[in-house]
């Protein structure tokens, strides 16, 4: 692509910065973008925690409500659907996703309080670079389910 079929192609309001290009645009280009991403992985670690809930209550529904219909083995029948249970949360690593949800937001969050430090010292260049290759890494680090 040339840059004349580029220059077509941009939309210069696509971030809320006003600021020329230079260190502090993308300071605060960076700076949006983290705190848009942040709250999509706090999202998606809330979904995970309310998908392993559900899927524990309905494992415990189960468990407690077939106990009537099972004869002395009812111990062994509710050992059998809490290990179905651990079997789903490590074969769907639910519970892996929502630590690496919770994580992810959280080092976008500390990113975010490095860019607020740039911001008051006036972006500086070296600032703002190692920023961006630590939300960049964040980002292609972070679960396909939330950046996918």
């Amino acid at each position: 692509m040339s840059a004349a079929e580029g220059q077509k192609c941009e939309k210069v309001d696509y971030y809320a910065t006003t600021l020329p290009p230079g260190p502090a645009r993308l300071g605060e280009m960076l700076e949006e973008s983290a705190f848009y991403s942040e709250h999509l992985q706090r999202i998606s670690t809330n979904v995970m925690l309310a998908v392993l809930v559900v899927f524990a209550v309905i494992f415990v529904i189960i468990a407690f409500g077939v106990t009537p219909y099972v004869g002395r083995d009812t111990g062994q029948t509710i050992a059998r659907v809490f290990l179905a249970m651990l079997v789903f949360g490590m074969s769907a690593d639910v519970i892996g996703a929502y630590r690496a949800h919770r994580g992810a937001a959280k080092e976008i969050r500390d990113i975010r309080q490095r860019l607020m430090t740039a911001d008051a010292a006036g972006y500086p260049i070296a600032d703002v670079l190692l920023a961006f290759a630590d939300y960049n890494a964040n980002a292609r680090g972070a679960s396909e389910s939330a950046m996918g």
